[in-house]
């Protein structure tokens, strides 16, 4: 029996499956594990009148909802289909890695300072991204 690498690709901002480096690297690599994790304050609606990052318009949970859908369609097409997770994204993960036996973890490299500091917490705990 042969044994194929598994890696999580995880699905954040690039909601696509075209001209995606992390998925080519993954499936290059061995067993593929797309994931999308709606971090747990995005999906509370204690504030509705109040529009921030964690508590999205109509139109952005619009646009979410149907990226996830193409993109889950795209992947399930391939033979991977789209893992959904709701939560603190480094427990998400870490869960994941230890259900799968994934060895790696990979992501599209985010501009933002917010997004990297989440990314470089994520590479520093779990060794991964």
């Amino acid at each position: 029996m042969s044994f194929l690498p598994t890696t999580v690709v995880w699905f954040r901002l690039d909601l696509r499956s075209d001209d995606h480096e992390p998925l080519v690297y993954a499936a290059e690599r061995g067993r593929v594990v797309p994931v999308y994790i709606l971090d747990a304050p995005f999906n509370s609606g204690s504030q509705p009148e109040r529009l921030s990052a964690s508590n999205p318009g109509r139109a952005s949970k619009w646009w979410l909802h149907n990226s996830l859908k193409a993109l889950a369609h795209d992947l399930e097409e391939r033979g991977s289909p789209l893992l959904f997770r709701i939560g603190n994204p480094f427990h998400e993960l870490l869960e994941l890695c230890n259900e799968t036996g994934a060895d790696k973890i990979v992501i599209h490299e985010s501009i933002d300072p917010n997004s990297q500091n989440l990314e470089d917490t994520i590479d520093d705990r779990l060794g991964q991204a």
